[in-house]
């Protein structure tokens, strides 16, 4: 099987609540509503959240994040809600789930999220996580998962915990946020 015939095998998950989906020029438009409205409580934590987004710079991510997940270099997945009707409208959209970073070698991979403002409390994230971590482990063979968020990103963190992720430690100074402080990263993991 190819990687573009893998990577298909993909694009579609499904969970009790929410259809995970892979990139899709076609949903740019809502998914750039959920991101604007979302961007006062994205932008502490998300370098590409500060000054905004615009759906040019929506689409033109979707078109690189396509070409990424076909050649399985990474994955990304827009969450949306099972039962909307119509499907993939804006109301339909909650958030995002990612693989940003894949080592095939180990192989490990780290799972990055955000939901969006009126969706955040609802599980949406957690659940779609959980999804992740067992495409990780069933299908792509995972022996380590990793979640890394800044300490002081207490929601971020709390979903890690609550997917059964174990802190494995911080690094200190190991990043800087959006505005340019310097920060700790927590390390959350699972293991095969």
């Amino acid at each position: 099987m190819s990687n573009a015939e893998k990577s298909a095998a993909l694009w579609r998950i499904e969970t009790a609540r929410l259809l995970l989906v892979g990139p899709d020029v076609a949903h740019a438009e809502a998914v750039n509503a959920g991101v604007c409205e979302s961007l006062a409580e994205l932008a502490p934590w998300l370098p590409w959240a500060v000054g905004g987004q615009t759906l040019e710079q929506t689409r033109a991510f979707f078109t690189q994040a396509t070409k990424q997940f076909e050649a399985r270099e990474a994955f990304h997945w827009n969450l949306w809600l099972m039962d909307a009707d119509p499907a993939f409208s804006t109301q339909a959209f909650v958030g995002c789930v990612g693989l940003p970073r894949l080592n095939w070698d180990v192989p490990k991979f780290e799972i990055g999220y955000w939901a969006r403002t009126s969706c955040v409390g609802r599980g949406y994230i957690g659940e779609g996580v959980e999804a992740l971590t067992r495409l990780c482990f069933d299908e792509l063979n995972a022996v380590r998962i990793e979640i890394k968020c800044l300490t002081e990103n207490r929601r971020s963190r709390n979903v890690a915990e609550r997917a059964g992720y174990q802190l494995e430690g911080i690094a200190q100074h190991d990043a800087r946020n959006p505005a340019g402080e310097l920060c700790d990263t927590a390390v959350y993991v699972r293991f095969r």
